[in-house]
């Protein structure tokens, strides 16, 4: 549970940073009458909002894995064989030379 909590300030943290250079990215892009210079060359990763693709698309290459639901039934079911196979084991541990006889 430590982690999560990580996650969430590294995702506010990304989020602030991104937000934070479109604002400044906003002001330098306004000219202004003192200013002279040439803008900087851009070297942050763009991100185009607009162009993205679609929630579905995204999430549809998720797999889930496989999941067992077993219910009570199931449940009674699996006790009652594992309980068949430990009292036939028994038995034939030992009674097993005897049955091995009759047949």
């Amino acid at each position: 549970m430590s982690h999560e909590p990580e996650k969430h300030e590294d995702n506010g943290t990304e989020l602030k940073r991104l937000f934070d250079e479109v604002q400044s990215e906003a002001s330098i892009n306004k000219p202004s009458e003192t200013d002279e210079t040439p803008y900087p060359p851009k070297t942050e990763r763009q991100i185009d909002v607009l162009n993205l693709p679609p929630r579905t698309e995204v999430h549809s290459g998720k797999k889930d894995h496989a999941r067992i639901k077993i219910n009570h039934a199931m449940l009674r079911f699996i006790f009652v064989i594992i309980i068949l196979v430990l009292v036939l084991g028994g038995s034939f541990f030992l009674w097993g030379e005897e049955i091995l006889k009759v047949f």
